[in-house]
């Protein structure tokens, strides 16, 4: 395990993101750092978004209003929260991926599908 976690800050004044440790590793589960995180351009606070945070062009004012309202009622943007977990994370159970068509299969395994689908 990794001793600390980087998580996305966002300084809206400027329109830029920096990666900051959000996170440290306490025994076998990672904790919140909290603490106040200054941009280091206009040394406002910035707000913590998220490790999936995607930011838009620079010059998209439309695009960081958007996302200004978006944080302003509270949404973060979370890839994955399994790591923040008291016990150690399990994987979900894989989905079969299943046929759409009959035409993915092989010539012969089409065959057998289509005998018993008519019997």
């Amino acid at each position: 395990m990794k001793p600390t976690r980087t998580k996305a800050f966002v300084c809206l004044s400027c329109r830029k993101v920096f990666k900051k440790v959000g996170y440290c590793r306490t025994g076998s589960k990672y904790a919140p750092i909290e603490s106040q995180r200054l941009c280091p351009q206009c040394s406002r606070p910035m707000t913590g978004v998220g490790d999936a945070f995607r930011a838009p062009v620079h010059d998209d004012r439309a695009a960081w209003n958007t996302i200004a309202t978006q944080i302003s009622k509270g949404r973060t943007f979370v890839r994955d929260e399994a790591y923040l977990r008291d016990s150690s994370p399990e994987k979900p159970p894989k989905k079969p991926k299943g046929v759409r068509s009959l035409f993915q299969l092989p010539a012969r395994k089409r065959r057998r599908k289509l005998q018993e689908i008519g019997s």
